[in-house]
């Protein structure tokens, strides 16, 4: 079979094409492979609105676009909140409707919009900033609106147990549509809270 000059060159021209194609596909999504957070506890107001005000800085690191697409595809995040103690760590934050300790969860419709308590696609990555109030503690044994079994805000200590002093920490799990998980504890923050 005889192949003319330019049924020749044709073939050559397809196969660099079809190879260029090939070789400038756009790179894999990369899937989540590490999780950070941080916890600032603070004090604000005053008087009957004195309150606690804790703020969970989470990041997971990536591209933004591979950011975006986990989010768009109902990636979420958790965060719940603990009093560091030698045998049992107290729940914090709030009850659900039964009574049992209840996670807090932040997701977005919008990935690249700004938003504290919503994550978002950053250049670097998944961010979220959770930001949570609680009314200032008098007493942990005092049920209030964020808590039907015993510790008010995150007040998680009593005087009269000797240890009045609070210490507390978060836990962030990232849940990616597909059911993925990753978790970082924060550190424990002391305090009178």
């Amino acid at each position: 079979m005889r192949v003319s000059a330019w049924g020749a060159k044709f073939g050559a021209l397809a196969i660099a094409v079809i190879a260029m194609v090939v070789g400038l596909a756009p790179n894999q999504a990369q899937a989540a492979s590490s999780i950070s957070a941080n916890l600032v506890v603070a004090q604000v107001g005053s008087g009957s609105s004195h309150r606690t005000r804790a703020t969970i800085d989470v990041h997971l690191p990536m591209s933004q676009a591979d950011a975006a697409g986990y989010l768009y595809n109902g990636a979420r995040i958790m965060i719940g909140c603990w009093g560091d103690d030698y045998f049992f760590d107290d729940w914090l934050l709030h009850y659900d409707n039964q009574g049992d300790p209840a996670e807090s969860w932040h997701w977005t419709f919008d990935p690249y919009a700004v938003k504290n308590s919503q994550p978002y696609a950053a250049p670097d990555g998944v961010r979220l900033k959770a930001v949570l109030s609680a009314p200032h503690g008098k007493d942990p044994s005092a049920p209030d609106a964020y808590h039907r079994n015993g510790v008010a805000g995150f007040n998680e200590d009593a005087f009269y147990t000797g240890d009045d002093i609070d210490e507390v920490y978060c836990r962030a799990m990232w849940i990616d549509g597909d059911g993925a998980k990753l978790t970082a504890i924060t550190p424990a923050r002391k305090g009178t809270f």
